[in-house]
């Protein structure tokens, strides 16, 4: 069975990428796959003309996905 949980907030910086990788790794430990999309950021940066999110960055080295 797949679950798929959605984290929001009517405000920015309010926790929810804390939130959803702490219940992401705790799902982990019990062994289940788990994947981490966020469809929209809000902290942005400019690298070699590209436009990043670190929290993608983040989800990847803490899930491993």
């Amino acid at each position: 069975m797949t679950t798929t949980t959605l984290l929001s907030s009517a405000t920015e910086s309010t926790g929810k990428t804390a939130v959803a990788l702490a219940l992401a790794r705790e799902a982990q430990k019990r062994g289940d796959d788990v994947g981490y999309m966020k469809p929209m950021g809000t902290s942005l940066e400019s690298v070699v003309g590209k436009t990043l999110d670190t929290d993608p960055i983040l989800a990847r080295e803490v899930l491993g996905v």
